[in-house]
């Protein structure tokens, strides 16, 4: 049979049909591959030039430049090196590293079917060499990512078909790690919790009711939290005697008396927090008369019903500021009175309904 020109050979195509590469991957378009057709009888094809044992195997292409673009769609498939990698593996030369006189163009996307892949082949002047549309309906993107790279391998290089991919190299065997000098640790320091702190303040209070005048006195106040936003707090406090000279007698009261109370902390900003309580307030009345003659001296004992509500805020380093208001409520209102003075004057001092505090102060906080 007479051996036809290159030039006649270069002339004809074969339309070739390709197997399926993985479960659901399918070539939408006919690959048309740039190999010499041989007829049925024409017996063997004759061996490419490179088949000669004198030469490479491998044989060097054309630069090739890869745009690799993956929709948002398909964000989990493979880029573009990872794609030049495989296709270079399969032509066994990586034509990417060379100066671009090809240029191939895929684009990656998926729908709610399946995952679809547009490949295009242009010249160095632009021209288009070749288009390819693969699609899988696989779960994820490896099949038609591989299938990408052996089609741009194949539009490179036609004979990329029918090379083997090489197979991946085994790792080498793990050597362990010689075995870790034994650290020395101190013991962890226990964990302080989270609601552990309180507060220490020396007060400044003045109040009416609980005496018959206005008076001011000393007090001190402290307070625990028991968890994030509770506390516990206690309050001791002393007005020193008053005392009055009427119409009906010469006398001076004083009040000693503590108050515990269950507090709620509503955090303000930084350090500072507004808390509100409610409790107990109980102690004892000092009652000096120096005329007339006492029919009952001594002491009365006293107790309330109390709230009330302050606002504490850091100074500097661990010291705050509180200021506050509270109010009481007697269960027992205590009246103290002359006997035989006349009708309405006869009353020295008789505990209201309500009585009212204001207090300010110093104190230090821990946590």
């Amino acid at each position: 049979m007479p051996r036809r020109s290159p030039r006649h050979i270069a002339s004809h195509f074969a339309v070739v049909r390709f197997r399926r590469l993985d479960p659901g991957l399918a070539l939408l378009s006919g690959m048309a591959v740039c190999w010499p057709a041989v007829s049925a009888g024409s017996g063997p094809p004759e061996a490419p030039p490179h088949s000669d044992p004198g030469t490479p195997a491998a044989k060097q292409h054309a630069g090739v430049h890869l745009s690799w673009v993956r929709d948002e769609s398909a964000s989990t498939c493979p880029d573009a090196s990872q794609i030049a990698l495989q296709a270079a593996a399969r032509l066994g030369d990586d034509p990417f590293a060379r100066p671009p006189q090809q240029f191939v163009e895929a684009v990656a996307s998926r729908d709610a079917r399946q995952y679809r892949v547009t490949i295009t082949m242009r010249d160095a002047v632009g021209a288009l060499v070749g288009t390819r549309s693969l699609t899988s309906a696989a779960s994820d993107c490896g099949a038609i990512s591989r299938a990408a790279a052996l089609t741009i391998a194949i539009l490179i290089d036609p004979d990329a078909w029918g090379r083997e991919a090489p197979s991946p190299p085994r790792a080498a065997p793990a050597v362990p790690p010689p075995p870790a000098a034994p650290e020395l640790r101190a013991a962890a320091a226990p964990k302080q919790r989270a609601d552990a702190g309180g507060r220490v303040v020396a007060l400044a209070l003045t109040a009416t009711g609980l005496l018959p005048d206005i008076t001011i006195g000393p007090a001190l106040a402290g307070s625990a939290y028991v968890s994030p936003k509770i506390l516990i707090s206690g309050l001791v406090g002393f007005f020193p005697e008053h005392r009055t000279a009427g119409a009906v007698g010469d006398f001076a009261f004083g009040l000693s008396y503590g108050e515990i109370a269950g507090c709620l902390a509503l955090p303000l900003w930084g350090a500072s927090s507004w808390e509100l309580c409610g409790g107990l307030l109980g102690g004892a009345l000092h009652i000096v008369v120096y005329s007339p003659e006492p029919a009952s001296p001594g002491q009365r004992c006293t107790a309330a019903a109390s709230e009330r509500t302050h606002l504490v805020l850091p100074l500097f380093g661990r010291t705050v500021l509180e200021i506050g208001v509270g109010a009481s409520q007697p269960f027992t209102r205590r009246s103290f009175y002359v006997s035989g003075a006349p009708p309405g004057m006869d009353t020295v001092f008789t505990q209201p309904a309500v009585a009212l505090a204001a207090w300010a102060g110093l104190g230090v906080r821990w946590n």
